[in-house]
């Protein structure tokens, strides 16, 4: 299985974790990424998301994104005709990419 993590996603194990969505969305990111690590699971990274990273003002989260980004098995490169998110929605049948919030897509790849 292939999976791409934005930084929204990265960010959600460093959010305040006090409302249950935004901790099970947190566990549901850090699930993903053990399957990553135990090699079940390829993750690609981008430009994008390190392009973000980057801008992240809080040093210490910032520390924190790259050492989870780090274990992402591959990396695409960006560029000016990467509007995947409008393709991915427009031509479903065809593309076979799912965007999804990680703890929905997690319940559903988990039945």
């Amino acid at each position: 299985m292939k999976v791409y993590l934005d930084v929204c996603c990265l960010n959600r194990p460093f959010d305040d974790q006090s409302q249950d969505r935004v901790h099970l969305e947190a566990e549901a990111v850090l699930a993903i990424i053990r399957h990553v690590e135990q090699s079940e699971w390829q993750w690609f990274s981008s430009d994008a998301v390190a392009y973000e990273i980057s801008k992240t003002p809080n040093e210490e989260r910032q520390d924190r994104l790259w050492s989870l980004e780090s274990k992402a098995t591959d990396n695409m490169e960006l560029t000016d005709n990467n509007k995947l998110l409008k393709r991915a929605k427009r031509y479903t049948e065809e593309i076979k990419i799912t965007v999804a919030n990680p703890l929905r897509w997690l319940q559903e790849v988990m039945q």
